[in-house]
């Protein structure tokens, strides 16, 4: 199954790639130096854009999607159940900072 993330905005893919590690709105609001409200309403945009009904549908986008994502071409992603690193170096997704 394929999501159109490309009708998301650099924020909000941003917003959605944190998802994935199941944060809460004031968590994801200081991690992004962004009012809780607004993540409220980038979520709220991201479930539409989407097509999706709940954040934890979209949270499972977010793993699948993750390398599409993540700009850090040293992070592990998880491939087929197996851990696979985008390049030699290792290094932690920036979105688990």
């Amino acid at each position: 199954m394929s999501w159109d993330i490309d009708r998301l905005t650099d924020r909000e893919r941003q917003v959605l790639l944190h998802l994935a590690g199941g944060p809460s709105n004031r968590e994801l609001a200081k991690t992004l130096g962004i009012a809780e409200r607004t993540v409220k309403a980038h979520i709220s945009r991201i479930l539409l854009k989407l097509g999706q009904e709940t954040r934890l549908q979209v949270s499972v986008i977010s793993v699948l999607v993750h390398a599409q994502l993540c700009p850090d071409t040293r992070c592990r992603v998880i491939l087929n159940g197996i851990p696979h690193q985008a390049t030699d170096s290792p290094g932690p997704c920036s979105a688990r900072r």
